[in-house]
């Protein structure tokens, strides 16, 4: 079977690590890949940065928002022109490790005919050092689970296309959750690997996390998009709460 990765990066006035993070992918040691710059209107030279990587490697296309259009507008024109048998997601502050590629290709090899794949990752800062945080992934994880927890890293993650075609992320907070719910609804599972494969970027210019907000968001996915009704609903957004409670105070 031939594995090839269409790697999908939204980019908003990305300036300050992008370039990290584009060299980040083409540091792979497997190379059977393309990246797709989704440029969302930024007003700074985020478009020239990753245009000037796309004139020396092929494998690199990038493309601009003629309007800013948010994430989940950015990774979806991204998949429209992916070409890839396998999708998976970098946002552009964010890197991926040499291996990362290299080790899924394995797993997939290994457990082939899942939707999902993903791995562990730690938390770095600005400097690209790591916090000693790390997001341990449990080696499987169903529908159930998810409602829980979501333990899917989106930079980690990896979509089988032979599975899901045409995934697509909804304009809604918790974009990257929703669609990992919406996949593993039929029963199937998601599998990774324990191996720590990315870093994922805390910094002081970065989104503020939001913690009524994304509350919010949580109980509209299980409500409105799941249609769990109100009183599972109210049980899994329990279950939601206690477990941030417990990570916040870890």
């Amino acid at each position: 079977m031939d594995y090839y990765f269409s790697i999908i990066m939204p980019a908003f006035n990305a300036r300050k690590f992008i370039k990290e993070s584009i060299e980040s992918v083409i540091h792979q040691t497997y190379s059977h890949w393309e990246l797709i710059v989704i440029d969302d209107n930024s007003i700074d030279d985020t478009f020239s940065i990753a245009s000037d990587f796309a004139k020396v490697d092929s494998r690199i296309k990038v493309f601009h928002n003629d309007t800013n259009m948010g994430v989940s507008h950015s990774r979806n024109r991204g998949i429209k022109q992916a070409q890839g048998n396998f999708l998976a997601f970098l946002d552009s502050d964010d890197i991926w490790y040499p291996n990362k590629l290299a080790v899924q290709q394995q797993l997939i090899q290994s457990h082939p005919g899942r939707p999902i794949y993903f791995s562990s990752y730690e938390v770095i800062n600005d400097h690209s050092l790591s916090t000693s945080k790390s997001f341990l992934a449990p080696s499987e994880v169903s529908y159930s689970d998810l409602l829980k927890s979501n333990s899917i890293g989106c930079l980690t993650s990896i979509i089988n296309r032979e599975i899901v075609n045409e995934p697509s992320f909804s304009e809604i907070g918790h974009e990257d959750y929703q669609l990992w719910l919406s996949i593993l609804r039929n029963g199937a599972s998601a599998i990774s690997t324990a191996d720590v494969l990315a870093g994922y970027r805390v910094h002081a210019g970065g989104l503020s996390y939001n913690k009524v907000k994304a509350a919010h968001w949580r109980w509209l996915i299980y409500y409105k998009y799941e249609k769990l009704g109100f009183l599972r609903s109210a049980a899994f957004f329990i279950i939601y709460f206690y477990t941030s409670l417990k990570k916040q105070w870890s």
